[in-house]
């Protein structure tokens, strides 16, 4: 706010994260996975809570075990998911790593609300007051985050290699095909129902790393994959962009576009 920089060296060099939402959705709290030594397991998190900049919060939250988890907010930001499941793969590179199908759910403040056991799921997404997640290669789970439940919310017609966004109005869902030609598939959240299925530009090369998604809160969501490519999906389209190689994108609500980083330069995108 008053025009410093602060720099937090959560990523080595050759040290990824299956963490894509570290930003709570009001931009006021930063989640930080450590620590960040290529090949070293991450064993912790630290909650930057800058909602006041003269009083910038920091609270540490530990594990027994070694591991690389994904997080996911809650949309109101009042509560974060810790998902040490399937959908990890980058951690699970790391020699001797043994996970727990486990996940918690923490408050801003970094207080444990909730514990869950996820064995077999995976790909988790929350949506509205719910957490959907995948379970084998078609159904779709939804998990009620304060009572722990667990009920079939859809069975896809169509394999399913993960979930990828919501939209703005969170009222559609991106999932991903695991096979070919690896097709996005839109669900319709009211209906439980799939609304269409449009080309994804995507082939098996793209899906051999991670893909995941960038969420913005306009009708276009960031694709990008394990190896450095780049696509846009118009949601009002339902058609898919591809803009070359690039490296850890995101989305700027103070720029309202995504930034990437072009191998030397950063380049603005305002679709």
């Amino acid at each position: 706010p008053n025009g410093t920089i602060a720099t937090i060296n959560s990523r080595s060099p050759g040290s990824f994260s299956s963490d894509r939402n570290t930003w709570s959705p009001d931009n006021t709290v930063f989640l930080g996975l450590g620590p960040a030594y290529q090949f070293s397991p991450f064993t912790f998190l630290v909650i930057f809570d800058i909602s006041d900049p003269a009083d910038i919060r920091k609270t540490l939250l530990k594990w027994d075990y070694p591991g690389e988890p994904f997080t996911a907010w809650a949309p109101d930001s009042s509560q974060f998911l810790i998902w040490f499941g399937e959908e990890v793969e980058m951690g699970k590179s790391f020699a001797g790593i043994v996970y727990e199908d486990v996940a918690w759910l923490v408050d801003r403040s970094g207080t444990t609300l909730n514990k869950f056991d996820i064995s077999g799921y995976r790909s988790p997404i929350w949506v509205n007051d719910q957490i959907l997640m995948l379970k084998g290669e078609n159904e779709i789970w939804q998990l009620d985050p304060l009572t722990g439940q667990v009920e079939k919310w859809h069975t896809s017609d169509h394999p399913i290699d993960k979930i990828l966004d919501l939209n703005a109005e969170n009222t559609q869902l991106l999932l991903l095909e695991s096979v070919p030609p690896y097709d996005f598939l839109i669900l319709d959240v009211t209906t439980h129902q799939m609304v269409t299925r449009a080309p994804s530009l995507l082939n098996e090369w793209d899906l051999g790393g991670e893909v995941y998604a960038i969420s913005s809160p306009s009708h276009y969501s960031g694709i990008q994959t394990g190896h450095f490519l780049f696509y846009i999906f118009d949601w009002e389209t339902h058609t898919t962009q591809a803009w070359g190689n690039c490296l850890l994108p995101f989305w700027s609500s103070v720029l309202d576009g995504f930034v990437l980083q072009m191998f030397g330069r950063l380049e603005l995108i305002r679709p």
